[in-house]
């Protein structure tokens, strides 16, 4: 965890030092931190995220949300490898996890690091199907994955995606699923907080808020479900960074960080703090964090008053969800990060049909 004012006073540029395959938490506080060093200190590790804090006595708020994530790692070196079988990868969408590409094998690889409990990580892979003449089944995708847990490497039998092709020129194609929308809604919406931050940096602040009030009409064409929350979240997200757009000086001290904390924490999936107001923005924030978000907060309010030991929110945690037997060395939270993870990976998986004019999704 780095905790600075993000100014560097020696030679040599600290974005571009090498950490390793591990995670790097940065903070920025004060008035006058540079943001984006400490962005691209966290960018350029696996997993790491940047938090603005806006104001360094809530200091103890940002800090408990990381710690509430490390404490609570079911999966580590998670890896997750797609294989064309009667299809070509045309796109893999993970953010700016690190991936790898085997040509010969047409395979790709993402590598997301370590997993908290009850994270998710969402991934959309565009396909290019050849034409189908005639009804048939199939196989389209080959999904892999592997992971460490209590220092032991396991490595997963491959899920076979298969389709059923209508065939024909003139069909009908289904309907695209919300899933797949919404998540798109959400890659689409951090990339128009990038583009707006970029123009906000050049010092186009008219041209950035029009690009803010885009994405918000984007919103507004979603269909909302009250059952998630992602909708209200995204809304709420555009319009704090639209208040911290103009002047000048308010983008550069407040707007700025805000949108690179966004950006951060769209690109992870992964909770990251963005200034004084931790209810409102709560995007991948997990069970954990929320409850450490409260006792941070009481802790700010009373520093005497005592606080609960890691057991004791363990023990909370296990009495809301029953931990079942070991089952092959494999735990119930394991499994259960696991297989969140690969729901949301076919809900987001989407098959494009170009040749025989009919779209589906998988």
């Amino acid at each position: 965890m780095l905790m600075s004012d993000g100014q560097q006073n020696e030679d040599g540029d600290a974005a571009q030092v090498p950490v390793g395959n591990v995670p790097v938490y940065t903070f920025g506080f004060g008035a006058d931190h540079d943001p984006r060093v400490l962005n691209a200190i966290a960018n350029h590790s696996m997993g790491g995220t940047f938090s603005h804090v806006s104001n360094q006595n809530n200091l103890s708020i940002a800090f408990s949300q990381c710690l509430a994530g490390l404490l609570t790692v079911v999966v580590q070196d998670l890896k997750l490898t797609v294989t064309k079988v009667e299809s070509t990868i045309v796109k893999v969408s993970a953010g700016n996890y690190p991936q790898s590409k085997d040509d010969a094998a047409g395979s790709v690889t993402v590598s997301f690091g370590d997993l908290y409990n009850k994270e998710v990580r969402k991934v959309i892979v565009d396909l290019l199907l050849p034409a189908a003449s005639s009804p048939a089944s199939s196989n389209i995708l080959n999904i892999t994955y592997t992971y460490s847990s209590g220092g032991k490497l396991f490595d997963a039998s491959p899920i076979i995606v298969t389709v059923r092709r209508t065939g024909g020129g003139s069909e009908e194609g289904e309907p695209e699923r919300k899933e797949v929308m919404m998540e798109e809604n959400r890659l689409r919406t951090a990339q128009m907080i990038k583009e707006s931050r970029i123009m906000a940096d050049d010092k186009k602040l008219d041209g950035a808020l029009e690009k803010l009030v885009e994405a918000q009409s984007l919103q507004e064409n979603m269909v909302n479900d009250e059952s998630n929350p992602l909708i209200g979240m995204l809304k709420s997200e555009l319009q704090q960074m639209s208040r911290l757009m103009k002047p000048q000086e308010i983008y550069e001290n407040q707007g700025r960080p805000f949108a690179l904390s966004s950006e951060t924490s769209h690109n992870r999936q992964r909770f990251a703090a963005r200034g004084d107001d931790p209810k409102e923005l709560r995007l991948f924030a997990t069970p954990r964090m929320d409850a450490y978000l409260e006792q941070a907060k009481s802790f700010d309010e009373d520093p005497r008053k005592p606080l609960p030991s890691v057991d004791e929110d363990e023990k909370q945690e296990l009495a809301a969800e029953p931990l079942p037997p070991m089952v092959g060395g494999l735990c119930y939270y394991i499994q259960k990060a696991i297989r969140s993870f690969f729901n949301g990976f076919l809900k987001c998986c989407r098959k494009i049909c170009v040749s025989d004019s009919s779209p589906q999704d998988r």
